[in-house]
């Protein structure tokens, strides 16, 4: 890229955020100013979507440290970091799509820390040569934090933590929580989308006695602060209009809340015990028939659609034994159906928690919404002893 603005509109009014900070039209000095660079989007970006941003974790290094070291041949980059709490990178990636020529997409992105929480962040109008937001979002934002797997991995909420998050922003009498669009997911039927507002309650009471969960929620928030946003388990948020500043607070507390996983993954491998062969038991809240022949199918799909995991079926009916090697970090685990509502996994001795981690994610992702995590630890002698 022969300059940092190339490709962008020559108004600067029109130029993203993030842009700007290399156009020469503004500067940025703390994480404040950058957020409020943020939140002047709604000036000329859609109405659609004006902010975008994905939450991850870190094994270890800053995302400073792991983005300039990229040097693969995925995306053509040009790291443009400014100090300790913020990095920023031009990203550029040809794409071909069924039945179309090669085409690039590029654009701008930020990693920072708010809080407890990590986020890279993308405007709409930072965006070149994309055909839609989303279209970005995809070949950009999302591609270029799965490149960075192992050391990076994305957050994944569950279903009942995001309607948690949403309960406790209702109960304040001077804040209201309308939901304008949902979209829930259903073991074995697939996704149903709902456009109309409805309150909290109703959206709860619906999952309930339809069995599912919800996937992702466009809500509005008003009150002494008020934005729309869009909410989603695979850890994507969207800024569609409102203050930017109380949204990135809510985010950064339910990605903190989120912290039973973490806690079930810790008691799962106690460093105390060496030789310790540790269990992790999956519950997802309700009977999705695993043990089946059909459910077993539905799972093994849903692993297998993750280019990073290996997939071998050592026995599919009437009970489910899968063997799963993650080929990024090689960890290895043996995954059991344990009822018609759970799952266990038990590691291999080289299994690390961030292995386990990325294969939770897939099967909430991909399979159905985890419930609940039981961390079980005993000892078990190596080499065949008693």
């Amino acid at each position: 890229m022969a300059n940092a603005d190339q490709g962008i509109k020559e108004n600067t009014r029109l130029l993203g955020p993030i842009a700007q900070l290399f156009s020469g039209t503004s500067s940025v000095a703390s994480k404040d100013a950058f957020i409020g660079m943020l939140e002047a989007t709604d000036d000329y970006a859609s109405p659609e979507i004006a902010v975008a941003f994905l939450a991850f974790s870190l094994e270890s290094q800053s995302p400073v440290q792991l983005f300039e070291s990229y040097e693969g041949k995925t995306f053509k980059v040009e790291n443009l970091v400014l100090n300790s709490w913020l990095s920023v990178h031009h990203i550029e990636k040809e794409v071909r799509g069924p039945a179309e020529e090669a085409r690039s997409v590029a654009g701008y992105i930020a990693a920072y820390r708010y809080r407890d929480a990590w986020l890279l962040t993308a405007t709409r109008s930072d965006m070149e040569m994309a055909k839609t937001f989303s279209d970005y979002l995809a070949h950009c934002l999302v591609s270029w934090s799965e490149v960075f797997y192992p050391e990076l991995t994305r957050t994944v909420i569950r279903s009942r933590e995001l309607i948690s998050f949403l309960a406790r922003l209702n109960e304040s009498d001077d804040v209201s929580v309308k939901v304008i669009r949902s979209t829930m997911k259903y073991p074995r039927r697939g996704y149903q989308r709902t456009e109309r507002i409805e309150e909290l309650g109703v959206v709860t009471e619906r999952l309930e006695d339809e069995g599912g969960y919800l996937n992702r929620a466009t809500i509005r928030l008003t009150g002494e602060s008020s934005y729309v946003a869009t909410i989603g388990r695979d850890g994507l948020f969207y800024r569609h209009s409102g203050e930017l500043q109380p949204l990135l607070l809510d985010i950064s507390r339910l990605l903190h809340q989120s912290t039973a996983e973490k806690q079930a993954l810790e008691e799962a491998f106690r460093s105390s015990f060496p030789k310790c062969v540790s269990a992790l038991d999956v519950d997802f809240g309700m009977s999705i028939g695993l043990g089946s022949l059909e459910s077993s199918e539905m799972l093994v799909e849903a692993l297998e659609a993750d280019p990073s995991l290996s997939v071998t079926v050592l026995h599919g009916n009437p009970y489910l034994h899968i063997s799963i090697t993650d080929l990024a970090n090689g960890s290895t685990f043996s995954l059991y159906s344990n009822g018609p509502s759970g799952l266990r996994i038990y590691p291999g001795l080289n299994a690390d928690r961030t292995g386990m981690q990325h294969l939770l994610n897939c099967i909430s992702q991909n399979f159905a919404d985890i419930n609940t995590l039981k961390g079980e630890s005993f000892l078990m002698p190596l080499g065949g002893g008693k």
